[in-house]
């Protein structure tokens, strides 16, 4: 398995409507919809303190419906899903529920460079990143190699800062 660059974007608009276009626009929704034995890790409010394994729950998944109803149902909700794209240039799709009631939607590409220092993938990125940003309300974006999404949206707005140069 090589490195992969995920990109990530935020937005406000943590609901149902913007949620079916992600999963509509990136995968094949009824191959993803059993999640089988999955169990969804929920980080409990953890902001400014450092995380231990008592401050999360572990839920059955079930269901990608279930999944998306338990992440909606809570604004505090906090949890990520992993799944497989339908596009061949993305490896893995992504949507994360954040302690504060935002959605970071995210994309996973492969990356060929040998080293860290340097993304020559930048190109496919950014182009995915303004699909993010137009497509599905993301108001920030920015991507890096090997990275989990953020628990909220200060921590998004970190990475952010440390990202949003693609020249790097």
């Amino acid at each position: 398995m090589g490195i992969h660059i995920n990109i990530y974007g935020l937005t406000d608009y943590r609901n149902k409507e913007v949620l079916e276009l992600f999963i509509a626009a990136f995968t094949d929704r009824s191959s993803v919809e059993d999640r089988g034995d999955e169990e969804l890790m929920i980080l409990h409010d953890t902001i400014d303190r450092e995380k231990t394994d008592d401050e999360y729950t572990w839920l059955k998944a079930e269901t990608l419906t279930k999944a998306i109803e338990t992440g909606l149902a809570d604004p505090a909700t906090c949890f990520t899903l992993y799944f497989s794209s339908n596009q061949p240039e993305i490896e893995q799709v992504m949507i994360s529920f954040s302690l504060d009631g935002k959605l970071i939607l995210g994309l996973s590409i492969e990356e060929f460079a040998d080293e860290y220092e340097t993304i020559s993938n930048a190109p496919l990125a950014m182009k995915l990143a303004a699909r993010l940003q137009e497509t599905f309300h993301c108001r920030k974006t920015y991507f890096e190699i090997e990275s989990p999404p953020a628990h909220t949206e200060s921590e998004f707005h970190s990475a952010w800062l440390r990202n949003r140069d693609p020249s790097r």
